[in-house]
């Protein structure tokens, strides 16, 4: 059953990064969102949603296209209005038919998260799951010096486009980096 979430800017790279940790070799990257995320996420949406959620669902809804089944998604979080658009996002998947299944990342509840990412896991222990959001973890924090520089110097970049190559390039090393 191949692994999933809506595509998360670089935080993309930290999943990415994870599933690679607990041998989920079945992940359905996201792709890029596109137009056609944008027009599809819009299509299902609540009309006066904010186009952060119409991103999410149309991301969501290509991934599921693509075959993934296992959605990752996060629960009710104080600081962020992500935490509520799972459940507005699982409801409209569900009455689209799509067949899937949620986990929701609750941060107030990291042992029963941490032991439902276990069962799913590869073979991986507790341990080696907990270390997996560890080397996640770290792993997020090169990924914020990376876009602090490409942010820094994309306005004075030469050549259009040279500074954001670099830093896909990067971002990749970052994720393909092992112990």
């Amino acid at each position: 059953m191949p692994i999933s979430f809506p595509h998360l800017g670089t935080f993309t790279y930290v999943m990415q990064s994870i599933a690679q940790e607990m041998n989920r070799t079945d992940m359905v990257v996201p792709n890029k969102p596109t137009n056609r995320t944008k027009q599809i996420g819009a299509r299902y949406s609540p009309e006066f949603i904010c186009t952060p959620f119409k991103m999410l669902l149309g991301s969501t809804i290509e991934v599921l296209e693509r075959g993934a089944f296992e959605i990752l998604g996060t629960l009710f979080v104080d600081y962020c209005r992500l935490g509520y658009y799972t459940p507005v996002m699982e409801l409209i998947l569900e009455d689209l038919g799509f067949d899937f299944e949620f986990m929701y990342l609750n941060y107030d509840q990291p042992v029963p998260f941490i032991m439902e990412m276990k069962r799913r896991s590869r073979g991986v222990s507790y341990l080696g799951t907990a270390r997996a959001f560890q080397v996640g973890w770290v792993k997020n924090r090169y990924l914020d010096i990376v876009e602090k520089y490409l942010n820094t110097y994309r306005a004075i970049e030469r050549s259009k486009g040279s500074t954001e190559a670099v830093a896909e390039e990067c971002y990749k090393k970052i994720v393909e980096a092992r112990r």
